[in-house]
């Protein structure tokens, strides 16, 4: 599949600082998310005048399908996983190779201490279900031949493409909300794990599930995924 990449530069002039943001636009769905995003940052700035993110005409099937899956955990993620691996692979059709696994980092510690171990977890719950699954490693590219499903941070995954993907653990991501509205640092924090859900949600190109314990109450992140949907 030949895609027309477009490297897009912003500068957040308010914040005092450049940010590089890559984004490859692939639906309408997105493009939603962008303008909501862009409003969202400019009530919070309005003399910045200009858009953070921009939109433009989706290059891949505009038919995706988007869910969001609210769980109550992270054991009810794990099996909310395994049964969106199960439904891809019996219901739709796909092969293992077609699904990506993603999460924001391998492990995290969280401001509360605890660290996750998350790509652990994962495999764990993989091999249980004897569900085959491969790393996405530097060597891994659209062309490589793919024994099962693959599990990704977010890093590991922004080169590649997958006809299903499921995007998990957004409970990593340390900037839910600005607590602060008038520090320009933490404005440009949000910004930067916003697009680090734009990375990881680019990457499939018919089906899109996000698994999250996380609400439009306590995440403004997940908000702007809501009411873009």
């Amino acid at each position: 599949m030949y895609i027309d990449l477009k490297i897009i530069y912003f500068i957040l002039a308010t914040l005092g600082c450049i940010a590089l943001i890559y984004i490859i636009i692939t639906l309408s769905n997105l493009n939603k998310l962008i303008k909501n995003s862009n409003e969202y940052i400019n009530t919070l700035r309005p003399s910045l005048n200009k858009e953070i993110f921009t939109t433009t005409k989706p290059i891949l099937n505009d038919g995706k399908v988007v869910d969001i899956v609210k769980v109550s955990d992270l054991d009810e993620q794990l099996s909310a996983i395994l049964w969106e691996i199960e439904y891809f692979t019996t219901k739709k059709g796909l092969n293992y190779s077609d699904i990506a696994i993603v999460y924001p980092y391998n492990k995290k510690k969280l401001k509360s201490g605890k660290t996750i171990y998350f790509q652990y977890l994962i495999r764990k719950a993989l091999e249980e279900r004897e569900i085959p699954y491969i790393y996405a490693e530097d060597t891994l590219t659209n062309l490589s031949s793919r024994n099962g499903v693959t599990i990704s941070n977010i890093y590991s995954i922004k080169n590649l493409e997958y006809k299903a993907l499921v995007f998990c653990e957004l409970e990593m991501l340390y900037n839910q909300t600005i607590n602060d509205k008038e520090q320009d640092y933490q404005i440009n924090d949000f910004v930067g794990d916003l697009n680090k859900i734009y990375l990881a949600i680019n990457r499939s190109t018919e089906y899109l599930s996000i698994i999250t314990t996380l609400n439009e109450e306590g995440s403004d992140l997940i908000r702007l995924l809501m009411d873009s949907k």
